[in-house]
């Protein structure tokens, strides 16, 4: 079929019927004549839906709604509803040839295309991922979605214009392509949110057409290059469990009791918001992964001015732009959002069209539409007006606000009325401020703080939202210290930027490093224990991450050959935790009292933590970790975090050939504690059939038990077994042996075999016999090994490649800071700076070796990110 001709022809004929105008901020001109204005927020929501609902996505061809629509489906275990494969079962042929047969009739299409878009809908109410075709983009199919959309989510997805022109390959001389984005944001009207698909890198957008295949967990044909999206995967899961009101998977994954990324800010101690205008990233000024500094959340602030002469209707291009900044904001430094535009910069301007109470809902209305997990919402703002929106929040907590200025300071009764009313609104979050004059404006805080506690005894039956209370300015700087929960602070490559109130924020990395100088936190001792430690880049990672997040712990290293040695390290007062190596990480299990559900299920630890309170039947072992504060440790707790690491290395090297699938084999090498992360991070992958090889056979025989009853265990307590194949771990027994018959080749090869001498055994020198690397796609070869760098295997991969198998050598300079990172955030209990930690890493082994590193075999790189 001709996409671009088609596209054509729908956009023609689509039209809603009503004109479209601009707001016009400025009131320097004479309004146009009253006109309706279609605002973004037109379509009738409460964004809370059924657990079941289904979800529909929409948006024109080449902005890869089928790719996201199966990593929906996949991620949720539902059914994925496809409009071409509908127009195909219900009229025995493709579009392209209903139109021949037809000699181009475009009334029997467009009713044909009316006629599949309300049996779409109509038959799948539930349990279902909807993907829409053209028809979405026509008046009738608008007026159905829009009427679906009251009670399910509708995802209206954007992409950039050159891949979008790319896909369909449309000269760029063409009129089509603005006339295609000029009718794709009509799809505005009719959607409730909206997620800009930033393009992954994983693969050429010339390449990827056509490809489609079979999936038999799905029953619908899927996108083989959505094995790659591994950025955009991660996105769009955590995009749908936030409208869903679901828990997110990928902090599950994390142990959500004792990881830091898996906790809701507001449920840490001491957390930080960094807060960033929307000028400054429109402007392309920032470099966004700079901005990963270890803060808990981003604060995307927005005022007037930035919307002066825009429009905020559907057809609006700066509406589209915003959409794209915040998701690029988003990607780079992964954390949650906060979207806040400050209404008091409304006060002295003129508007046209829309009023100013008009214009900041609808902005409001637009942080809920792109998902923002916080809405900043002004407790100075009409409550009849507010409740309107609160109507239409969905999952997104409320974050209320105020800014005040009174001679009265903290002491003034309207302050405490206004918590009082962001009590009743309710919102999740209070934040309050004011401008310091004098330092008794900090301890003023204080009394303060103990009003706004006795709203607990007066109101016993509700619960308190928490309260973030601060003075601006320099001299309110001392009073962050008085708050534990996202404390406002700004960043250097900000701060030379602006010569306004972002010079009176402290930084994140001065912000934390005052509670440890105050004496309220304590600095810790860490440190890597094994038996050939020295050699370890860890302390550097670890350090460097210490110092962007103003951290002042020590990292050490610790070498021997005797478990015990480690007594004396884990019994100080000041010991903060420790990364566990060979030969130790199934041994240290017996000193500890207890372990993570990871660790356990594994049975092996990388990571041990002190347990610093009393014994108590109520209070679990993980919530008895007290991190950043010292004192007697009475027992130690183990999780392990290389499993984190083996995964997510494995799916960001995954080629669009070999994403998993039912047949989908993996070969680990190696029975210690390293391997028994791998074979639970594949089973956590899906991959059905694991083959462990070991030169100890009994040893693997162990490893294979133990993770054939964890595999049922696990298919059972996930409730998703009706969308996975049953998985089973086996052992080849000898290098002589051929590939076992009956099963494929294996796309996956996690070596976990030492590369150096530990003790008096010698490092291992495997290579693979060739029989078992036959896969006519290649795979992803994960070594873990790390020094040297290039072993026998990884040269023996790499010299495949070059031979022109597609085979991805991934070397454990890659692993190392992954499972790093989670094992920070489990010891510090604060959000790693990641970027940093992985160019640390390679930084450090440049240095030390004077090797030229190469990543992925292809690009000379200072960053593994």
């Amino acid at each position: 079929m001709d996409v671009g001709n088609h596209s054509s022809r729908s956009i023609s004929r689509a039209g809603l019927g009503r004109p479209l105008s601009a707001l016009n901020l400025r009131g320097l001109s004479t309004p146009e004549p009253a006109r309706p204005v279609l605002k973004v927020s037109s379509v009738e929501t409460t964004r809370t839906f059924a657990p079941n609902a289904s979800i529909v996505l929409v948006g024109i061809r080449g902005c890869g709604k089928t790719s996201l629509g199966y990593i929906a489906a996949r991620a949720l275990g539902r059914r994925l509803i496809e409009a071409d494969d509908e127009f195909e079962r219900k009229t025995g042929c493709s579009r392209a040839q209903f139109l021949k047969d037809r000699k181009n009739n475009a009334e029997q299409y467009r009713l044909q295309e009316r006629q599949l878009m309300e049996s779409m809908l109509a038959n799948n109410e539930t349990d279902a991922v909807i993907v829409c075709g053209v028809g979405s983009i026509e008046s009738h199919g608008q007026a159905l979605l829009r009427e679906y959309a009251l009670r399910h989510p509708v995802i209206h997805v954007v992409r950039e214009t050159e891949f979008v022109r790319d896909w369909l390959r449309i000269p760029k001389d063409s009129s089509l392509m603005s006339r295609l984005e000029d009718s794709d944001r009509k799809h505005r009207i009719c959607s409730n949110f909206e997620f800009y698909n930033l393009f992954d890198g994983g693969v050429n957008a010339c390449e990827i057409e056509g490809r489609v295949s079979k999936d038999a967990s799905l029953g619908q044909r899927s996108p083989r290059y959505a094995g790659t999206l591994q950025r955009t995967q991660q996105d769009f899961i955590r995009f749908v469990n936030l409208i869903m009101g679901l828990p997110d998977p990928s902090l599950q994954e994390l142990n959500a009791k004792i990881i830091a990324a898996a906790v809701s800010p507001e449920d840490k101690v001491y957390t930080y918001a960094l807060a960033v205008e929307f000028s400054q990233i429109a402007d392309g000024s920032l470099d966004l992964i700079e901005l990963e500094c270890g803060a808990d959340v981003i604060e995307l602030r927005m005022c007037a001015s930035d919307i002066i002469g825009q429009s905020l209707a559907v057809d609006s291009t700066w509406v589209t732009k915003l959409s794209q900044q915040f998701a690029a904001l988003r990607r780079k430094v992964a954390a949650p959002m906060i979207f806040n535009v400050n209404w008091p910069s409304f006060e002295s301007l003129k508007a046209g069209n829309m009023s100013k109470d008009e214009t900041y809902l609808e902005l409001l209305h637009l942080g809920t539409r792109l998902g923002a997990e916080y809405v900043v919402v002004d407790l100075n703002f009409d409550d009849s007006r507010l409740q309107q929106f609160l109507r239409a929040k969905g999952s997104t907590k409320i974050i209320g606000e105020s800014f005040d200025d009174s001679p009265l300071g903290w002491d003034d009764p309207v302050r405490l009325s206004k918590y009082q009313r962001a009590i009743r609104i309710p919102c999740d979050i209070v934040r309050l401020s004011q401008f310091a004059k004098s330092d008794e404006d900090n301890i003023a805080i204080r009394r303060f703080q103990k009003s706004a506690a006795q709203a607990k005894t007066e109101n016993p039956q509700r619960s308190l939202p928490p309260l973030i209370a601060y003075n601006v300015g320099r001299l309110g700087r001392a009073s962050m210290c008085s708050n534990t929960m996202l404390i406002p602070v700004t960043h250097p490559a900000i701060r030379v930027r602006k010569t306004n109130d972002y010079n009176d924020l402290l930084t994140m990395q001065e912000a934390s490093k005052m509670t440890y100088d105050l004496g309220i936190l304590d600095p810790l001792k860490f440190c890597t224990f094994g038996a050939s430690t020295l050699y370890s880049l860890s302390p550097a990672m670890h350090k460097a991450a210490y110092d962007a997040c103003g951290l002042p712990h020590d990292y050490d290293v610790f070498q021997s050959s005797n478990l015990h040695d480690l007594d004396g390290i884990i019994s100080d007062p000041s010991f903060g935790g420790a990364a566990i190596t060979l030969p130790f990480k199934t041994e240290v299990i017996k000193v500890l009292k207890s372990l993570s559900p990871e660790a356990q299920a594994i049975g092996a630890v990388n990571t041990i933590l002190p347990i610093r309170e009393p014994a108590s039947s109520t209070v679990s072992d993980e919530r008895r970790i007290q991190r950043s504060r010292a004192g007697p440790v009475t027992a130690w707790h183990g999780a392990n975090t290389d499993w984190v690491g083996i995964t997510t290395c494995v799916k960001r090297h995954l080629s669009p050939a070999n994403m998993i699938r039912p047949r989908t084999a993996a070969l680990v090498l190696g029975a210690g504690g390293m391997a028994r992360a791998a074979i639970y991070a594949l089973i956590r992958l899906d991959v059905p059939n694991i083959f462990i090889y070991n030169r100890t056979v009994k040893h693997a025989d162990a490893l294979a038990t133990h993770f054939n009853e964890l595999a049922v265990r696990y298919r059972g307590a996930t409730g998703r077994t009706s969308c996975r194949n049953e998985q089973r771990i086996m052992v080849i027994a000898s290098m002589h042996d051929l590939w076992p018959t009956g099963f494929e080749q294996p796309t996956i090869v996690v070596s976990c075999v030492p590369a150096h001498s530990i003790g008096t055994v010698p490092s291992a020198n495997l290579t693979l016999p060739l029989g078992w690397l036959q896969s006519v796609n290649g795979g992803v070869f994960l070594e873990l090994a790390y020094k040297p760098r290039k072993t026998p295997l990884l040269s023996q991969i790499e010299h495949l490649r070059e031979s022109g198998r597609p085979w991805v050598p991934v070397h454990g300079l890659e692993h190392l800071p992954e499972q790093g990172i989670a094992s920070f955030q489990l010891m510090t209990g604060r959000t790693a700076p990641r970027h940093l930690m992985r160019a640390e890493v390679v930084r450090h082994y440049v240095s030390e070796t004077g090797q030229h590193l190469q990543v992925d075999g292809q690009r000379s790189s200072s960053s593994l990110g």
